[in-house]
């Protein structure tokens, strides 16, 4: 998986230990914790610089920007259809900072 793919992100909490399983919880170590919000703040700037990359060499695509809230999966499940692309702000760069 590329690294410059917002999906990357679970490629990179899988590799610092942190647990994805769907639908159980499962316990997490700091440690595991820290070395993911390390790893994550250093590649987010990457990964929004490809996007920046991205949207300016597809300039004819539809797509929209949805702000983040608690309901905009669901929103974006709901229009989906409409659009080429739907950008998210990404909310963990706020909870991190």
């Amino acid at each position: 998986m590329k690294a410059e793919r917002s999906n990357y992100i679970f490629v990179l909490a899988s590799k610092c230990g942190i647990p994805l399983g769907q639908g159980k919880l499962e316990p997490m170590e700091d440690s595991s914790y820290q070395t993911f919000k390390e790893k994550y703040l250093k590649w987010a700037p990457q990964r929004d610089a490809y996007l920046l990359n991205h949207l300016s060499a597809n300039p004819n695509l539809f797509r929209v920007h949805l702000a983040y809230t608690r309901r905009v999966l669901g929103l974006a499940s709901q229009i989906v259809w409409y659009f080429d692309e739907i950008i998210i702000h990404d909310p963990l760069i706020s909870f991190f900072l």
